[in-house]
């Protein structure tokens, strides 16, 4: 009985099927069908979750028979059923799981109708049978229909996936897959599109195109939540005036280049069109990542990331944003991060960016190494940076080049620029050929080989409470540079700190033009700041702190030499020192004009068992007395603590004029009066040294006052750091 009872008990339960009674295991996100597993958004049943009612029209498939279009007996064709709606004045076409070869067509009479499939993921219409058609067309005339889609996917068009024209349309749920030439096509049309994908068009016959959105002809394309991935040559592009795009939580991804290798842009809005653009990625397309160009072009990105942009396959491009030729862009909370070549690149005449506590990260140099810029502005462009960072690019952070050309950065940080493989530059801000710049509260840290530089003449750069803090040593020069300029340009500061410069905290050569007030030049190596062949104005400046360099030396708060051309150089009401080797350190002919300032002297440097300088002010090789006009002017200062000697002429004169001495070994000596040969006549050079011995009104108030004695006290001196540097001007075609 007991062995009858099992017998039974197996026949209820075959082996390896689960009772009657059970549910069927599903994954997550699906739900039980019958025998099967399908996605939890299709609904179980033939209709799924459709909200079907009497006027319903119902496609089937797998149909006996072509019926009616009621729910005993449905159509198998969707053209059938939307025709269907329409000359019933509207309603819901309830489209079954299945494939549907056919291209359908909406127009005019088909106003009201939704074509819902029962979802995207079992509903198909496969148009891949027509000839050069859409899967769905939809063009209206004098009377603009309006038609949803919703829950089906559309492929395989021969020409287009969804084509709207003169139309109003709503897609929801739906994707767009494997299309020839375009995915969606919207022209003179209002569009929008929730939760849809437009994924892998593919070029046409002549292997052009496979865009994914196409928007122009003052079109209007609404996108939430959408995913544009895997397209050709441009992942969306929105064309000519009153054409509006509004993208929100959207994605653009992994656009591709056309057969040529040309383009690839995830997202291109040119010739009037505008874009907004909010919660959005657009990631790993080609070439650029957001492309606006045009008069009347506006673009506003609002918390978008643009991520790894891709070189073309030439091995140019990659760029996050390009804006040119008359655009405009807003960028309010963007991360722009990853890309190749540029960032952020503004160029042209008209041209205006504006970024708002926006990071621009991590760009990655070109295949051949160069590049890797974080903002670039150029050609008569405008662009502003408000509480933006800037950050961990190559190259240069800012790039700023050719007249007309204008950035504003605000409260923005500049950081962590790093040299490209060949070693070149690691600059945190560039402004050249005219370009102007203005940074105020910004802060350029830790850049490599110069903070902040500005070549050409008409270049200026206005630097308002900034802090250019810890440039780095460069591999091309050996040294870093805080503030440079050079080739006539201008760089003005005040209420600035530049700190921490593995080399000069500031360098001009080759008549550029530095003027600093109120300025703090603290902890810098070899000098505070050094005019070569340039001009250096301080006004209420400080420079303490400053180390000498491993290989060259030095130890001063100013360097001036005429190793290139005489430098002019003006300090007034600054406090200098004290310093290994000079508060202030003069070397050969030039303007100098010293007045109202306190330098202080230190106790100098040991070699050979003695102590070297540690001067308040060095002259030497032939620093002319002052004449009105050029040569040295010491006027109302303050020369103090120097253990050795406050102010040495060494070969050299000044005119003074009411300046005291505290706390200094020597007061005032002057050496070397008949030259460094200490005889009258021709030097080894062939040239007669003639300098001025000192007057008694210029010793007046100078304790232990040496004036032309015998002796030199000099110990033999080589100055390594007088190699001119010249960065190579960067140029763009």
């Amino acid at each position: 009985m007991l062995f009858a009872i099992l017998l039974a008990a197996c026949a209820d339960h075959p082996a390896g099927k689960p009772p009657a009674d059970e549910a069927t295991p599903c994954g997550e996100g699906e739900i039980p069908d019958d025998s099967a597993c399908v996605p939890e958004a299709c609904g179980a049943g033939t209709w799924g979750n459709l909200s079907v009612d009497d006027d319903t029209v119902y496609i089937d498939i797998d149909a006996v028979g072509d019926g009616d279009g009621s729910e005993a007996a449905p159509l198998t064709s969707v053209q059938a059923g939307v025709d269907l709606a329409g000359d019933r004045g509207g309603g819901l076409v309830a489209v079954a799981a299945g494939t549907y070869v056919e291209a359908v067509a909406m127009g005019g009479g088909h106003d009201g109708v939704t074509l819902a499939g029962r979802c995207r993921d079992l509903v198909t219409i496969d148009g891949s049978a027509g000839d050069k058609l859409p899967v769905i067309q939809i063009v209206g005339a004098r009377k603009r229909p309006a038609i949803g889609i919703d829950g089906l996917t559309m492929r395989g068009g021969t020409y287009g996936g969804l084509w709207v024209q003169q139309a109003t349309v709503s897609v929801r749920a739906s994707d767009v897959r494997e299309n020839a030439t375009l995915g969606i096509v919207v022209g003179d049309a209002e569009v929008i599109l929730d939760d849809v994908g437009v994924y892998d068009s593919q070029p046409d016959q002549h292997g052009d195109w496979g865009r994914g959105i196409d928007v122009e002809g003052g079109a209007a394309l609404t996108a939430t939540g959408c995913t544009i991935r895997g397209n050709r040559d441009a992942g969306l592009v929105a064309t000519g005036a009153g054409t509006e795009v509004t993208l929100v939580d959207a994605q653009v991804l992994d656009t591709a280049p056309s057969a040529d290798g040309t383009g690839g842009s995830g997202v291109a809005i040119q010739d009037g069109a505008t874009l907004s653009a909010t919660g959005c990625t657009v990631q790993g397309n080609s070439d650029i990542g957001v492309f606006a160009t045009g008069a009347r072009t506006t673009v506003e990105l609002v918390d978008d990331l643009i991520l790894d942009t891709l070189p073309s396959p030439d091995g140019t491009g990659g760029r996050g944003i390009g804006v040119e030729s008359g655009a405009g862009l807003t960028a309010t909370g963007c991360t722009v991060q990853g890309n190749t070549e540029v960032g952020v690149l503004a160029r042209d005449e008209g041209t205006t960016i504006d970024l708002v506590e926006t990071t621009i990260r991590d760009t990655l140099a070109l295949p051949d190494g160069t590049a890797g810029i974080g903002l670039q502005v150029g050609f008569g462009a405008m662009a502003t940076a408000d509480r933006c960072t800037i950050q961990g690019n190559r190259m240069v952070g800012v790039s700023a080049w050719s007249g007309g050309t204008a950035v504003d950065l605000v409260d923005t940080e500049v950081l962590d620029t790093a040299q490209s493989v060949d070693g070149m530059y690691g600059e945190g801000i560039s402004v050249q050929g005219g370009a102007t710049l203005t940074a105020s509260g910004c802060t350029v840290g830790e850049n490599t080989e110069i903070g902040v530089l500005a070549v050409g003449a008409g270049t200026t750069v206005d630097l308002t409470h900034t802090q250019v803090r810890a440039t780095q040593r460069g591999r091309e020069t050996g040294f870093g540079l805080g503030v440079t300029a050079q080739l006539e340009a201008r760089i003005r500061a005040d209420h600035t700190g530049i700190s921490d410069t593995e080399g000069p905290g500031v360098y001009v050569v080759q008549g550029g033009r530095v003027e600093l007030v109120q300025v703090e030049l603290t902890g810098n190596t070899f000098a505070g700041a050094v005019a070569l062949d340039g001009s250096l104005d301080l006004d209420a400046c400080s420079i303490t702190g400053t180390r000498p360099d491993k290989e060259s030396g030095g130890g001063f708060g100013v360097y001036g030499t005429a190793a290139f051309g005489p430098p002019d150089i003006t300090l007034t009401g600054s406090t200098i020192g004290p310093h290994d080797y000079a508060a202030v350190w003069l070397d050969g002919p030039g303007t100098y004009d010293v007045e109202g300032n306190q330098l202080s002297g230190s106790d100098g440097v040991a070699q050979g068992g003695s102590t070297l300088h540690g001067n308040a002010v060095f002259a030497e090789n032939g620093v002319a007395a002052w004449d009105g006009t050029t040569g040295l002017l010491l006027s109302d200062n303050l020369f103090t603590s120097a253990s050795a000697i406050g102010v040495l002429l060494d070969d050299s004169s000044a005119g003074m004029d009411r300046n005291e001495w505290s706390g200094n070994a020597v007061g005032l000596r002057q050496q070397a009066c008949n030259g460094p040969d200490h005889v009258a006549g021709p030097n080894d050079d062939g040239l007669v040294d003639d300098v001025a011995p000192l007057t008694e009104a210029d010793t007046l108030g100078a304790p232990s006052a040496q004036v032309c004695p015998a002796s030199n006290v000099l110990i033999a001196y080589d100055l390594a750091f007088t190699t001119l540097f010249l960065p190579e001007i960067e140029t763009e075609e």
